[in-house]
């Protein structure tokens, strides 16, 4: 009856282990996908948009525009 119950209490052990290193290593696969794929749209959206001239604003007048 012990060793059953010992069985048992580490099958439960071994599970809830299982399980928090699953969860875990999927939030953080989850975190890195979503800030790579959010680093790479940053990026191309800035890197596509690099021929817009930006105004140089001082004193709230404009200057000239210069390219990024």
């Amino acid at each position: 009856m012990r060793k059953h119950i010992a069985l048992r209490q580490f099958g439960a052990a071994v599970d809830l282990t299982f399980d928090s290193a699953f969860d875990l290593g999927f939030d953080l696969g989850f975190d890195l996908a979503l800030d790579l794929a959010f680093d790479l749209g940053f990026d191309s959206a800035f890197d596509s948009n690099s021929h817009v001239a930006l105004p140089i604003v001082r004193g709230g007048k404009w200057i000239r525009s210069e390219a990024v």
